[in-house]
């Protein structure tokens, strides 16, 4: 289906502002451009929630080198704590803090790809206040549970998960959190992502290898493992604030490696070798 808002009320609606949750987070989209809106209204359907003034992050997006948030708010963007700065291909991002709540402008022909850059980079300066964590991995849900299946591009993350079907909830980037004494997963649209949150049961490294297989990861496997996967603060207080929750994560949440061949495991098999993760850490 092609991304798209069908009649003038959805219009009128997003040039209003568009609400959606990244993870946990709630995100209000500022835009004077239908298509971020359309993109933005089809991208994050099934995360959307209304759009108000205290959401913790607030995306201003525009097609153009124009200032897509007015002179008066940007004069107030210069005038705070920039955090974040990308000069990509056909895009500017900038991000900053404004009394407490994060503000992300994109502009250029590639704002879209700016403002997602933009939104995960903002999302890991608030959530790395609070013990959380971005990390590029696959969310799968197991008799009620959270296995964050975490790699690399090309380790098989979007294979995996669509191996799996619905029990998949995202196949791309997940939120974790440390809420005493458990630790809890959150789906991100990114890329095909449904909206989910579960107790974090274990962590499970993808790697490529000629036969399928599951074992327990060493600590020091786990260190090096999650910390080459998360997304956090280039710079700041921030930064070390990340590192140390992913070193938490990666010592205080069962990690296992699983390594799959060229050829594609059946759905059973692969159930099977995750329920074995369930069952080694009740």
């Amino acid at each position: 289906m092609r991304p798209g808002l069908v009649n003038v009320a959805e219009k009128e609606a997003a040039l209003k502002g568009i609400g959606f949750f990244f993870g946990p987070i709630k995100v209000k989209l500022d835009t004077r451009d239908m298509a971020p809106a359309r993109y933005y209204s089809w991208k994050y359907r099934d995360f959307l929630c209304s759009a108000t003034a205290d959401a913790a992050i607030h995306v201003s997006v525009c097609n153009d080198s124009k200032d897509p948030c007015g002179q008066e708010k940007q004069a107030a963007l210069q005038e705070n704590e920039i955090l974040e700065i990308f000069d990509g291909p056909g895009f500017k991002t900038k991000i900053v803090s404004i009394r407490g709540v994060v503000q992300v402008t994109a502009i250029g022909p590639a704002c879209l790809e700016g403002s997602n850059l933009g939104l995960q980079y903002a999302a890991s300066h608030v959530y790395s206040e609070k013990s959380g964590l971005l990390i590029h991995g696959a969310l799968i849900e197991s008799q009620g549970k959270g296995l964050l299946l975490a790699g690399p591009s090309g380790a098989g993350k979007t294979t995996l998960a669509g191996i799996l079907g619905e029990r998949a909830y995202c196949d791309e980037l997940c939120m974790v959190q440390r809420q005493q004494p458990l630790w809890k997963v959150w789906s991100t649209a990114l890329q095909n992502g449904r909206k989910a949150c579960f107790d974090l049961t274990a962590t499970i490294l993808l790697q490529r290898g000629q036969v399928l297989s599951l074992s327990r990861a060493s600590s020091r496997e786990a260190v090096k493992g999650i910390s080459s996967q998360i997304i956090v603060p280039r710079d700041g207080p921030g930064r070390i604030s990340g590192w140390s929750t992913a070193l938490d994560l990666a010592l205080s949440v069962p990690c296992y490696k699983l390594i799959h061949g060229p050829s594609l495991p059946a759905a059973a098999e692969l159930e099977e070798l995750l329920a074995n993760v369930r069952g080694a850490v009740k």
